[in-house]
């Protein structure tokens, strides 16, 4: 967005346009903050999305064992699962979930109309989890070598 107020800056409105459009195909929620652009900007980023009503849009579902995990959506976060998302530009996306004590799971999807979209991950439990970290027992047997809980 910010090449974009570049380009708005210089009178440059068609490349500001797209790259107000690959902006918005990475995060089609996101909404400017007056506090950061210029009035004016915010203004022509809103005509241009609007301008956008052409990109077909999807639904995504995204499960995850176990549940309340993050959702992060080419790198901005969405929400936790269960997540239901009903407006969406179809096309490639990365998605990740991460779980306090469990491996992050990353994945890159193609979305489309004729697909199911409904994304069910599984993340794998650490070796180690951080609450034996924090346990006020822990530590290892000297005896056995075993995580002391």
């Amino acid at each position: 967005l910010f090449i974009a107020l570049c380009h708005f800056s210089k009178k440059e409105e068609d490349l500001a346009k797209e790259k107000i459009r690959e902006a918005y195909l990475l995060n089609p929620k996101r909404i400017l903050d007056p506090k950061i652009f210029p009035p004016p900007f915010v203004d022509f980023f809103q005509k241009s999305i609007k301008g956008f009503s052409g990109i077909q849009k999807t639904r995504i579902e995204i499960h995850a064992i176990p549940p309340f995990a993050r959702v992060y959506l080419n790198g901005f976060r969405m929400g936790m699962t269960p997540l239901v998302i009903k407006e969406w530009p179809e096309g490639k996306i990365h998605l990740k979930i991460t779980a306090d004590d469990y491996e992050e799971w990353n994945s890159e999807i193609l979305l489309g109309k004729d697909q199911k979209n409904r994304i069910e991950a599984t993340l794998t439990p650490l070796k180690n989890p951080t609450w034996l970290l924090h346990s006020p027992l822990r530590g290892l047997c000297r005896l056995c070598g075993q995580i002391r809980l």
